[in-house]
C-alpha cells in the first residue's frame, strides 16, 4: 500500500485496516526538519533528497523542493486523532519559524518589486524566473518579446534597486527637475485680441461695454494658457520623504513604495527608475 493511498500524507500508510507511520518515508521527513531546523534552505534539502534518489523526491529537484516546503507547512505531522505524530511540536513550530522567517521578508520584496517591474520594449509585466537551482534572473513576461530571455539575475536587479534609492537618499537634489510650477504661454488668438483692444482704447470715443467685454474675453482666454504643474510640489514632497530614511544594505521596500511609480528594463539591461514626480534615473544593469 505504500505511495498507494493518496488520502494519506507523505510518511503514512495502512496497515490491517489501521494508520501507521511509514518507518522508511517517516526518516525522510526527520531529516528535512532537521535540516531545515540547522539553517539548511529548503531548495538545498530538496536537491540533497533528490541526488540521494529518494521516491516522490527523484523527479526533479524543483519538484523535491515543492515537496520538502509541503512538508515544512503541514502540521499533520504533529499528530491528529487519525494519524500518529512523526515529529513534535516544538521541531514543526522551529522550522515553521525560520520557515517564516525567509519566505515573508523574500516574498514582501518580491511581491512590490513585481508590481513595478516593467518592460520598456513592450510595456508588459517583467518578472523572475526560477526552477529552484540556478538563480533567479528577470526577463519580460511576453514570449514574443527582444527582452523574454532571462538575462539579469535577480541579485543584480535587487542591487540596482538599492544602489538608486540609496542615491536619493544622499542627495535629495537627484529628484529634481526643471519644471516651473506655472507658465503663460499665449498663443497668435491672444496677440490678435490684444491688438484689437488696444486699436479699441485708442478710438476717441469707446464703447465702453464693447471693451469691458472684450477684456474679460480676453482675461479668460490667457487663464486658458497659463498651465498648472504639480511636479514642483511633487518633488518637494519626495525630497522630504527621502531625508527621512539612511542607506541601507538591502532594499528599502517601504520607501520604494514611496517615492517610485514603476522600474523599466530594457534589452540592453538599462533599468530606470521612474520617480511619482516624473523624474527619470537610468542604472545600466547586466547582460551576459
Amino acid at each position: 500500500m505504500k505511495g498507494k493511498n493518496q488520502k494519506l500524507p507523505y510518511g503514512y500508510r495502512y496497515a490491517d485496516g489501521t494508520i501507521r507511520i511509514d518507518e522508511e518515508e517517516s526518516v525522510v521527513i526527520r531529516r528535512i526538519y532537521r535540516e531545515k531546523q540547522n539553517g539548511i534552505p529548503g531548495t538545498k534539502i530538496g536537491a540533497g533528497l533528490y541526488a540521494d534518489k529518494i521516491p516522490l523526491f527523484s523527479v526533479s529537484e524543483k519538484k523535491a523542493a515543492n515537496m520538502v516546503y509541503e512538508i515544512l507547512t503541514d502540521k499533520r505531522y504533529c499528530g491528529t486523532e487519525i494519524l500518529p505524530a512523526i515529529i513534535s511540536e516544538k521541531i514543526f513550530a522551529g522550522a515553521r519559524s525560520t520557515l517564516r522567517k525567509r519566505t515573508d521578508k523574500s516574498a514582501d520584496v518580491y511581491k512590490v518589486i513585481r508590481r513595478l517591474s516593467f518592460c520598456a520594449e513592450c510595456g508588459k509585466d517583467f518578472v523572475h524566473a526560477y526552477n529552484g537551482i540556478t538563480p533567479a534572473r528577470w526577463h519580460c513576461y511576453t514570449k514574443s518579446c527582444v527582452n523574454y530571455k532571462p538575462d539579469i539575475t535577480e541579485e543584480k536587479y535587487y542591487s540596482m534597486i538599492k544602489t538608486a534609492l540609496n542615491s536619493v537618499i544622499k542627495d535629495p537634489k537627484l529628484l529634481d527637475i526643471k519644471q516651473v510650477l506655472t507658465e503663460y504661454i499665449p498663443d497668435e488668438s491672444i496677440r490678435e485680441q490684444e491688438a484689437h483692444i488696444n486699436t479699441m482704447l485708442s478710438e476717441r470715443e469707446i464703447d465702453t461695454e464693447s471693451a469691458v467685454s472684450e477684456i474679460l474675453s480676453l482675461a479668460e482666454a490667457k487663464y486658458d494658457r497659463c498651465t498648472y504643474s504639480r511636479i514642483p510640489y511633487l518633488t518637494e514632497k519626495l525630497k522630504d520623504i527621502v531625508k527621512q530614511y539612511e542607506p541601507s544594505e538591502t532594499v528599502n521596500i517601504e520607501l520604494l513604495k514611496r517615492i517610485v511609480d514603476r522600474i523599466t528594463v530594457d534589452e540592453n539591461k538599462i533599468i530606470s527608475f521612474h520617480f511619482k514626480n516624473s523624474k527619470v534615473i537610468t542604472f545600466e544593469g547586466e547582460s551576459k
